[in-house]
């Protein structure tokens, strides 16, 4: 039998399609958890220093990201970063360099802005405009829970970032509390945004 060009042609693009389907699949799978789940917490291991650390998300309140001597909760399009060695607080407008830290991000903006390649469980995202963005690729291995197990960026600096993630919890009740930056008089606050 002959496959003729275009034959040869509805093949590649039924199997672009099949693959393209597969990478959203992932994808939308993690992100239909976390649009039923009002609050995430997550714990991670940051791999470069084996350092503990905790994500807090709320659809009410918006993200904390506990780490080491930081506290960085992003509300709406502000940033606060509190760092508590040298007690300071940074105010700030949201910009990219938060979102490699936003799990939420990377599911949901991220993908949009990358071509993605996907090898069984894990995908390869890699910026469609690679001066836009401040990594080159990322991988992410999704786990048995269809939710992202490891994640590792390649930064544009030649350096990379490898996070593991180990334990996801959705009944969490958050408050208010939760998500405040408790400082005291003597926290120098430096404010960016005026």
């Amino acid at each position: 039998m002959k496959i003729t060009a275009v034959r040869l042609l509805i093949l590649l693009l039924v199997i672009n399609f099949i693959s393209f389907a597969q990478e959203n699949n992932l994808i939308n799978e993690a992100r239909k958890i976390f649009n039923k789940n009002e609050n995430i917490q997550i714990s991670f291991v940051y791999k470069n220093s084996n350092k503990e650390g905790q994500i807090l998300y709320s659809k009410n309140f918006g993200e904390k990201l506990i780490f080491g001597d930081y506290e960085i909760v992003v509300k709406k399009d502000t940033v606060f970063n509190f760092n508590k060695k040298i007690n300071r607080l940074v105010i700030s407008i949201k910009d990219e360099e938060y979102s490699n830290f936003s799990l939420k991000n990377i599911l949901f903006d991220l993908p949009e802005r990358c071509l993605i390649k996907q090898n069984g469980n894990e995908l390869t995202l890699v910026p469609k405009n690679p001066d836009a963005e401040n990594f080159s690729v990322v991988k992410i291995t999704f786990g048995k829970n269809k939710l992202p197990k490891h994640i590792l960026f390649y930064g544009t600096d030649g350096n990379k970032s490898f996070f593991e993630i180990t334990n996801y919890s959705f009944q969490k009740h958050f408050t208010k509390n939760d998500f405040a930056i408790k400082t005291n008089g003597k926290t120098k606050v430096i404010d960016f945004r005026e």
